[in-house]
């Protein structure tokens, strides 16, 4: 087997192949045409080389041992017929996942282009609705836009240098009674349009851009961005959780019918209500006073009621909005015990910039 030297510029014989001494020497002898398709091993222990014959055959030679291995033979069929005065129609190559071309629009809009550069900058400057019609122009548009990159890019740019606003519940216009403003919105207006709440409404801290917004009569699952909302019940104590299986905003609802705290009779009913469907079998383990639950990291937070229990202490009433479980948490051993010569009333409650004049904070380990 002569192989053509670079360096010397002339043909070199460097393999001679005695085919006598090999079982698969048959295979080289029959065909009238042998060519070399390839070779792998790159100087290392396993160097072979790889030959192709006209009879539809495929064999290594091993530059090492120099023995002959036959790696695949194709049988003749209807489709397919040897031809032993034409050369092997096999090719040899090497499986990767590189491209190997590109239109001169996808290098065009590719993230190192000029052109790319330009569009992306043009794009973060509308405002999403025109961004998103974009998509439509061209599938390299369709995937610039819908990119990690771009989306990322987009966020940050409409939100550079802005604050985050401070919004208060004040008078609304409608049968609501309530409307989110701004803050300084509200407090000038407030003098001339008179827009301070006189009605009791209890608004829950944001849960994934959703509000649980509590009236005297109603309950309101209001999103104060869009000022809608999705569903109004009857007034019971109500808290508003997400549900992050179902990925869906959850309102778990306890309504009192009976409460007599001088027979400690009570009798309490609780429904879970999300956007696709509603349980009712679920029960809290004690009952729950009048403060809207603390909502975090998935789990609502109630405290109990003493005044209608047996024994007058203290307990927190948990729910996974998840797992869909009522649970118990001890309550730390100075207000764990209630009396009614001390009547003062504790709440659940989760603090975040919160401006007081007094505060005593218990907290539990773990």
């Amino acid at each position: 087997m002569e192989i053509w030297n670079y360096s010397s510029g002339d043909w070199s014989l460097l393999h001679s192949i005695d085919l006598s001494r090999h079982l698969e020497g048959d295979s080289l002898l029959g065909p009238q045409i042998i060519r070399a398709i390839g070779y792998f091993g790159d100087c290392g222990p396993m160097e072979k080389m790889i030959l192709a014959t006209s009879n539809g055959k495929v064999i290594t030679y091993d530059l090492l041992s120099r023995t002959l291995d036959t790696i695949l033979a194709i049988p003749e069929t209807p489709f397919y017929k040897t031809d032993e005065q034409y050369a092997p129609r096999f090719s040899l190559f090497k499986e990767s996942l590189a491209p190997v071309h590109k239109t001169n629009v996808e290098m065009a809009l590719s993230s190192a282009s000029p052109l790319a550069k330009v569009i992306k900058e043009i794009l973060l400057r509308l405002p999403g609705d025109f961004a998103t019609q974009f998509k439509l122009v061209s599938k390299q548009w369709l995937s610039l836009i819908e990119s990690g990159s771009f989306i990322r890019s987009y966020h940050a740019h409409n939100n550079m240098d802005r604050e985050p606003k401070v919004m208060l519940v004040g008078k609304g216009p409608g049968g609501l009674g309530f409307s989110f403003a701004p803050s300084k919105k509200l407090l000038r207006d407030c003098p001339s349009q008179g827009a301070w709440l006189d009605t009791k409404v209890v608004c829950s801290k944001p849960c994934h851009g959703m509000n649980l917004i509590s009236t005297e009569t109603e309950d309101y699952l209001y999103n104060p961005s869009t000022e809608d909302h999705v569903f109004a019940v009857g007034n019971k104590n109500a808290g508003l959780g997400f549900n992050m299986l179902k990925q869906e905003h959850v309102v778990v609802q306890i309504f009192y019918h009976v409460k007599d705290f001088e027979s400690q009779q009570y009798f309490l009913t609780c429904s879970v209500t999300g956007l696709t469907s509603i349980q009712h079998n679920l029960e809290p383990h004690l009952p729950i006073n009048s403060m809207p639950p603390a909502y975090v990291a998935g789990v609502l937070y109630w405290m109990s009621e003493p005044r209608l229990m047996q024994i007058h202490k203290r307990v927190i009433v948990s729910f996974d909005v998840t797992k869909m479980m009522f649970d118990l948490v001890p309550c730390p051993s100075p207000i764990a015990m209630w009396s009614d010569t001390s009547p003062c009333q504790a709440f659940v409650v989760e603090l975040r910039e919160c401006y007081v004049r007094s505060l005593q904070i218990l907290s539990q380990k773990n």
